[in-house]
């Protein structure tokens, strides 16, 4: 089974984007790349062989169901980390933008479907809503059998 993690927060666009941490200080924030390398990086620090994509996503492949939890507790945390950094801006929005964000993943789930993947209903939006998104995303039951499968269904249902 692969999982695959898209570059987590939000991100500069590597032109010079900064973010304020602390009072007089900037930081330029990374780009997707540069996010993945490092959560990439970070998550195989804890034992967990990932590769990362040209993308920035953060691949991992195991049969073993435990291990994927610990790859999101990992990965979750190391990109926590680089949000702290300031290298990383925190992805929070309003609720009206986990609304749209609610709708426009049902389209992907109903694209996702299309190509012949399960994907289940999404929760109630007030859930989604509450979790910030953490509830739900179409692409979580999807088990591709390869990076190249992948790629495919995101060029085909961009996420």
């Amino acid at each position: 089974m692969a999982l695959a993690l898209l570059a987590a927060g939000c991100t500069g666009s590597g032109s010079g984007e900064v973010n304020d941490t602390s009072p007089g200080a900037t930081t330029q924030l990374l780009t997707p790349l540069e996010v993945g390398q490092r959560v990439g990086a970070c998550v195989a620090d804890q034992g967990l062989p990932v590769e990362v994509s040209p993308e920035g996503d953060v691949n991992f492949e195991s049969e073993i169901e435990e291990e994927h939890a610990l790859f999101a507790k990992y990965a979750e945390a190391c990109n926590d980390e680089l949000i702290k950094q300031g290298l990383v801006a925190a992805a929070t929005g309003t609720p009206e933008f986990w609304e749209a964000e609610y709708e426009r993943l049902q389209a992907v789930a109903d694209c996702v479907r299309a190509e012949g993947y399960d994907v289940d209903d999404p929760p109630t939006l007030a859930v989604y809503v509450e979790s910030q998104g953490a509830a739900w995303h179409p692409y979580s039951q999807v088990q591709p059998q390869s990076q190249a499968e992948i790629d495919e269904l995101n060029a085909i249902c961009p996420q």
